[in-house]
């Protein structure tokens, strides 16, 4: 069986088919329409634990962002407005792989990765500290041993 259809299409979108047999049994079938969009890139992404993430592309092109933690993976879409900008009001994490790609992210055009959340730097002495304290205590050790020396 072979058929076809033609249609203008002006945004983004996806096309389905579904066959039926005469057994009354169906199986279906997506496409991913993409429409001159230019392939998208992060145009601004919020520190983490904070709120954002932008894209930048065709303008009214709808495109995929994904975000991969150790807990999976969450797919997003979000649309280039009349600037070419989309904005996304979703939670940074920490240690994630953020992708923004095509409708339908086939494969990701740009990726960036999250570090993890902030760490306390301790401060340590290191071996020229160490031996810093050491020559003090001893200096100050010899002057308490001759001022109890001199009578």
């Amino acid at each position: 069986m072979t058929w076809e259809a033609s249609t203008v299409a002006l945004a983004d979108g996806a096309l389905t088919a579904t066959l039926m047999n005469p057994d009354v049994e169906t199986a279906q079938c997506t496409w991913t329409i993409d429409v001159n969009c230019e392939d998208p890139a992060f145009f601004e992404i919020a520190t983490p634990a904070e709120n954002g993430i932008s894209v930048f592309g065709t303008s009214f092109c709808t495109y995929t962002l994904r975000i991969t933690t150790d807990d999976g993976s969450t797919d997003y879409n979000v649309e280039a407005g009349s600037h070419g900008i989309g904005t996304l009001d979703v939670n940074v994490p920490y240690n994630a792989l953020i992708e923004v790609g095509q409708l339908g992210l086939a494969f990701a055009t740009d990726s960036f990765s999250t570090g993890g959340p902030p760490t306390v730097v301790v401060p340590t002495a290191g071996s020229f500290g160490l031996s810093a304290m050491l020559l003090l205590l001893g200096l100050a050790g010899w002057r308490i041993l001759r001022s109890t020396n001199t009578v």
